[in-house]
């Protein structure tokens, strides 16, 4: 097996276990909220973290997948100097919003006390959340700079233990309720930093006491604006197509859809290809035979994954509705036809580091959009005629769609690219070490 594949496996191993810890540790977060939270103060919860997550994206402008890519691209160059001060702008560019939102904060608690006065007992937990909210992001994005996919699991697993942990403690045993669930998201937010926070300072007070937020400027004129953009299609798309279920079929749909989306979403979340493939695909681009190599690989491998994925939810799912979630039984043929996006998932996966490799952000929003669009037009008349299965058959073959749009777009502008169907079945011996690889270790 050669280098690549190595670091594919290794990274790809490391988040798949990172991953699914905090699934596991997610679920038992909801169980103890729910346990413990009263229903006023579970829904002032959701609404905060959601607020966070604004936030969040306010502070970074979604620019870290953007700054891995070109990071990674000027590593693979040998040039470092340009790779530190992308990221020491990228830096700068969150001190600075997390300074702007922290002025208006502590600027307008009175009024926002006076406005809201159920904040009173928890506003400074609160800011501490705000603060600490872009700490996961930032640690994330440096560590896949670095490829440092161990470190990276190790944060999350330690971040997923001391968010547990916070909540038993503060909200279960001491009865803290939602004051205390806001501090231990904080603290919980705050521990990655034990781990990498002497590198990340220092390369912080560089960011401030030399500032250079020319770098962010120039990706945010250029590619950036395409990425902040797909984004908002992205959340369009995810707002948009529960409206539309409960416009035509009503809310029992939204649930069977919804429910059924969550366990098509469960192979995504585990298996994070992209977040492994954007610094590899990158790193490799100067070597277009490597990133050849690289990218047919992925495709292979990703395919296997994936299809390996649906089979396993084809024959669980009944079982599992049947016997935790009775109510949701009517989800499972929804569940079984979705899966069919998967034989094609594994192809769509692979292709987007490729995008930000190759700095095709452009490319990348245009065919996002194409899904959106197709969605809009095709959901309300499938419905009609398919109910419920309407619209997980417009969710496989837009995904089929896009995945072939993409992949004819790829193969035209870049024909270098010597992509086969038949590559995605065969398997030699360096495929079989991956697969131990990846499943053992080594």
């Amino acid at each position: 097996m050669n280098r690549i594949q190595m670091q594919l496996s290794r990274g790809l191993r490391h988040l798949t276990i990172g991953a699914t810890a905090k699934r596991i540790f997610g679920l038992l977060n909801v169980a103890v909220l729910l346990r413990f939270l009263s229903l006023v103060d579970y829904g002032l919860l959701s609404l905060i973290y959601s607020i966070y997550n604004l936030l969040d994206l306010l502070m970074g402008l979604k620019q870290g997948d953007l700054v891995v890519a070109h990071c990674s691209q000027a590593r693979g160059k040998g040039d470092r100097k340009e790779a530190e001060e992308l990221f020491q702008s990228y830096l700068l560019l969150i001190v600075i919003g997390a300074g702007l939102i922290m002025s208006v904060s502590l600027l307008g608690k009175h009024l926002f006390l006076r406005r809201y006065p159920v904040l009173a007992s928890i506003y400074w937990p609160l800011l501490a959340g705000i603060l600490f909210t872009p700490i996961k992001g930032i640690i994330n994005v440096y560590l896949r700079i670095k490829q440092d996919f161990g470190l990276i699991k190790l944060t999350d697993i330690v971040r997923s233990i001391g968010l547990t942990s916070g909540y038993v403690i503060l909200v279960g045993w001491l009865g803290e309720g939602l004051r205390g669930a806001i501090i231990a998201y904080a603290i919980a937010s705050f521990m990655p930093l034990f781990f990498v926070g002497r590198r990340l300072i220092s390369e912080a007070t560089r960011s401030i006491i030399r500032p250079t937020i020319g770098p962010m400027v120039a990706l945010l004129r250029g590619e950036g604006k395409w990425q902040l953009s797909r984004y908002g299609i992205v959340t369009l798309h995810g707002s948009a197509r529960p409206w539309l279920i409960q416009l035509v079929l009503g809310t029992e749909a939204v649930a069977l859809f919804q429910a059924a989306k969550a366990v098509i979403g469960i192979p995504k979340d585990i298996l994070p290809i992209k977040n492994v493939l954007i610094p590899l695909m990158s790193h490799e681009l100067p070597d277009r035979n490597r990133l050849d190599r690289l990218y047919a690989d992925a495709c292979r491998y990703a395919t296997w994954l994936f299809s390996a994925m649906a089979i396993g939810i084809v024959l669980l799912a009944p079982g599992m509705f049947t016997v935790v979630f009775p109510k949701y039984q009517e989800a499972i043929p929804v569940i079984q036809l979705m899966s069919l996006n998967f034989l094609t998932a594994g192809l769509g996966h692979a292709q987007i580091p490729l995008f930000y490799a190759l700095r095709l952000q452009m490319a990348y929003f245009f065919t996002t959009a194409i899904n959106l669009g197709s969605m809009l037009i095709f959901s309300v008349p499938f419905m009609l005629m398919f109910g419920v299965q309407g619209m997980a058959l417009i969710f496989v073959l837009n995904g089929i769609m896009i995945t072939l749009i993409r992949h004819y777009y790829l193969i035209r502008r870049f024909p270098e690219i010597s992509f086969t169907w038949a590559n995605l079945v065969k398997l030699s011996h360096q495929d079989r070490q991956f697969v131990k690889n990846l499943l053992l270790g080594g």
